[in-house]
């Protein structure tokens, strides 16, 4: 019998996000299960695919996973190889430890699962996510296109317009297109940077490689968001200032990762507003 990847999620983990992931005996991996601090874990959790769980994965690219269900009864996923995510409930972990040994064995019964159809990014349930983000032109485009509509406006008012009036639109296009001159030059500067963080683990990565470094959550200090006007709309340019107990400062901006994905990367660290408009500290 094979060994088989496990792995495990707690409550207050995010999709994709695992720990103590590595090849097991089934012995280890049933051990595993019955370690698990199941009724700690159950106490005000959410049920749903992403949650307190014990993932196995086999060579096919198929994912079982058991977590928890309604009146202290417990759910097992199926990811099989097609995509389809297929679940089945049971009262007790001896019958949970059975299926594992199946599956482990690979003549699980995916009959006795029910199909399930609403199923959002199910795959994303049960594979690790490396929770790598970097800057895109296509993010630098989404937030940038209300300055580009203003200037296209204003260029063909530019175009149309008499000689004798043309300054007006003139006046409009130039600040315009030194804005956008200025946010293609940040970008350039932050698409070469790298960041990896995740919601439960408090170690994250920061940098430009190769001078990439580790930092810790626990040696935040503050962060200081700077957002255009003081308005916390997640379209609109943003920048943190991570600032550390060291003193040392980095900056993140939401070219990299969005501002609703990294407020909920920091969870219960102290956030202060900035007093200057994003676009000066981009």
């Amino acid at each position: 019998m094979p060994d088989l990847i496990s792995k495990l999620q707690y409550k207050n983990y995010e999709r994709g996000e695992f720990s103590h992931e590595c090849k097991r005996s089934l012995q280890e991996t049933i051990q595993l299960i019955k370690d698990f601090p199941w009724e700690t874990q159950r106490i005000h959790t959410d049920i749903q695919a992403t949650g307190p769980s014990v993932t196995v994965q086999n060579d096919r690219g198929e994912y079982l996973k058991v977590g928890l269900y309604f009146n202290d009864k417990y759910c097992l996923y199926l990811f099989d190889r097609y995509g389809h995510v297929l679940e089945f409930h049971t009262p007790d972990l001896d019958s949970v430890c059975r299926l594992v040994e199946d599956f482990y064995n690979g003549c699980l019964d995916a009959t006795k699962f029910e199909k399930q159809v609403f199923v959002v990014a199910g795959r994303g349930h049960f594979a690790t996510n490396d929770f790598i983000y970097k800057a895109s032109v296509w993010r630098m485009l989404a937030l940038s296109w209300p300055f580009i509509a203003y200037f296209l406006m204003f260029v063909y008012f530019l175009i149309l317009s008499p000689f004798e009036i043309a300054w007006i639109p003139a006046l409009f296009v130039l600040p315009i297109a030194w804005l956008l001159a200025r946010i293609f030059v940040r970008y350039l500067h932050y698409r070469k940077c790298f960041l990896q963080v995740s919601n439960a683990n408090n170690i994250f990565k920061f940098g430009i490689a190769p001078h990439i470094k580790t930092y810790d959550k626990r040696d935040i200090e503050k962060i200081i968001s700077y957002m255009p006007g003081g308005n916390r709309n997640p379209n609109l340019f943003c920048v943190f200032e991570i600032c550390f107990k060291s003193g040392e400062i980095i900056k993140v901006s939401n070219l990299i990762i969005s501002s609703t994905t990294f407020l909920g990367k920091f969870e219960g660290i102290n956030f202060e507003d900035g007093k200057r408009n994003s676009l000066r500290v981009l």
